[in-house]
């Protein structure tokens, strides 16, 4: 049997593992990793090899960083302000929330941001006695719109150098204007990635205004 044969079967069986959800998602992962190791498609240090990788460390690490955030009461005290601003309105409240991870997520990595944000948004939600999913898919949308408003953001958008395609856009700047730099194509985008934040802020402030359900069964009041 072929290595890429003992592959798919191995996946395949990963699959239906997933799919079961009876075993754990981490065991499968690693029995994966070992099934390739013992029928010799991987090296046993290509098996491990992937623990060692720097998403994966990072995924980890922001799990450590959202427990110590609950754990420290930082969590608890963010809710509370954020509770204590928005009062009674359902409406200021999602403002308030997606203006926060805007925010916080145009300083620092969007994942990161967000894994911080999380439990702030649940023990909001569960204290005054709403669905998490009320307030937990205005923070995804105002994360995302966030990380477009400076280059410290996520690295996929068009305000950061990080971006593959950055250069490439400096240098077509060039073209029209000879001393267009990396200020210039900053300040052009910046209005857009404003425009983007504004506009998300109030589709969804509009959306649970009118009380329009998220989905078949999920009503937003």
């Amino acid at each position: 049997m072929g290595d890429a044969t003992i592959t798919y079967l191995v996946l395949a069986a990963a699959v239906a593992l997933f799919a079961w959800g009876r075993v754990p998602t981490a065991v499968v992962a690693v029995g994966v990793a070992l099934a390739l190791w013992a029928t010799g498609v991987l090296e046993l240090e290509q098996a491990l090899a992937g623990f060692g990788d720097p998403t994966v460390i990072f995924i980890a690490s922001l799990f450590v960083v959202s427990e110590a955030l609950d754990a420290t009461g930082i969590t608890a005290w963010a809710g509370q302000r954020l509770i204590a601003s928005a009062g009674e309105s359902r409406t200021r409240l999602i403002v308030l929330t997606m203006a926060l991870a805007a925010l916080l997520t145009a300083l620092i990595n969007v994942n990161g941001a967000v894994a911080a944000l999380v439990p702030v948004v649940v023990v909001m939600a569960l204290r005054l006695g709403r669905p998490p999913s009320q307030l937990l898919l205005p923070l995804a949308f105002g994360a995302h719109a966030g990380s477009l408003l400076a280059l410290t953001g996520t690295p996929v958008n068009v305000l950061t150098p990080l971006m593959p395609y950055f250069a490439l856009m400096v240098v077509f700047a060039k073209r029209y204007q000879r001393d267009a730099g990396i200020g210039t194509v900053i300040a052009l985008m910046v209005p857009y990635a404003l425009a983007v934040t504004v506009v998300w802020v109030l589709f969804f402030t509009l959306w649970f205004v009118l009380g329009i359900p998220l989905g078949p069964g999920a009503p937003v009041r």
